[in-house]
């Protein structure tokens, strides 16, 4: 680290955020140079008090924050950071990713990942540790036709409240830690997904699919299938469903997410009338 370096970090003081800060950090993420926020079903401020949540201090006064998530232990997520014009951005989260590790150390998380959208924090990122782990590609599809309709012997309904502690065991089966989502988390987006529909089996849960909409779009965040299950049709029958359930609500266009390396579930979108949109977003990653 260079003196000048040494000498900022020096002048900074870190602290636990407390729902006190809520609203100066809601300043800061709309308002500093260089902000980051990972989007889920929780405000970035609503983390603040479940999970490792950090400060950073001037003389001037708030000069950076970084926030996290363990939803699934053992990884972790930033959810949001930031960092104000007069502290540069890498000696801001150095001190706040020290504090960070240390708390999340201390609930038993082994690993922090991020997938930023701003460019400036990449080259942070790498500058403290951490290496790119895979890539995320988006994927659209203008209509909701389907070109089949799946097994008819599968059969799809609403998924219920209840069923959330059901749904998040086939998370864990299907889903690499970083990427699994809690009953908690599943709870959430239940309760704001346009659809949300499981696949039933002689009276077994194999798999589930939740959407979300905004305008005339809907978004497919999850499509998980129980691996003892997968390529026996579950999953072109969920999105066969999906797709018919947001065209009934007015629906005229569809997008989602996968990992660049999920070949797989390209055939299927392919399949569907997918396709690759955008440049793919890194993950980042770093052991606690």
């Amino acid at each position: 680290m260079l003196p000048w370096m040494d000498q900022t970090q020096q002048s900074l003081t870190v602290r636990p955020a407390c729902a006190a800060d809520g609203p100066a950090i809601d300043r800061l993420l709309r308002s500093a140079l260089h902000t980051h926020t990972h989007s889920d079903w929780r405000s970035p401020i609503d983390w603040i008090g479940r999970s490792p949540a950090f400060v950073a201090e001037n003389r001037y006064g708030p000069a950076g924050c970084l926030i996290t998530s363990t939803d699934s232990p053992p990884s972790a997520w930033v959810r949001a950071a930031a960092a104000t014009i007069d502290a540069p951005a890498a000696v801001v989260m150095n001190k706040l990713l020290s504090a960070s590790l240390d708390a999340l150390a201390g609930q038993g998380i082994s690993s922090l990942a991020a997938m930023p959208t701003a460019a400036w924090l990449g080259p942070v990122l790498d500058a403290l540790g951490f290496t790119v782990v895979e890539q995320v590609e988006t994927w659209v599809k203008d209509g909701l036709t389907a070109p089949r309709p799946g097994a008819g012997a599968i059969q799809v309904r609403p998924a219920k409240a209840a069923e959330m502690v059901i749904l998040a065991v086939i998370e864990q089966a299907a889903f690499a830690p970083r990427w699994q989502l809690s009953a908690e988390t599943l709870a959430l987006a239940w309760s704001q997904a346009a659809t949300f529909t499981v696949a039933e089996q002689n009276g077994r849960i194999t798999g589930f699919q939740f959407s979300q909409s905004e305008g005339d779009r809907a978004h497919l965040v999850r499509l998980a299938i129980d691996p003892i299950v997968q390529r026996t049709g579950v999953g072109t029958r969920l999105l066969a469903d999906g797709l018919s359930r947001c065209a009934a609500l007015g629906l005229t266009h569809i997008s989602l997410n996968t990992q660049s390396d999920n070949l797989a579930s390209h055939r299927l979108y392919a399949a569907f009338g997918f396709h690759r949109s955008g440049h793919p977003l890194p993950v980042w990653e770093r052991q606690v």
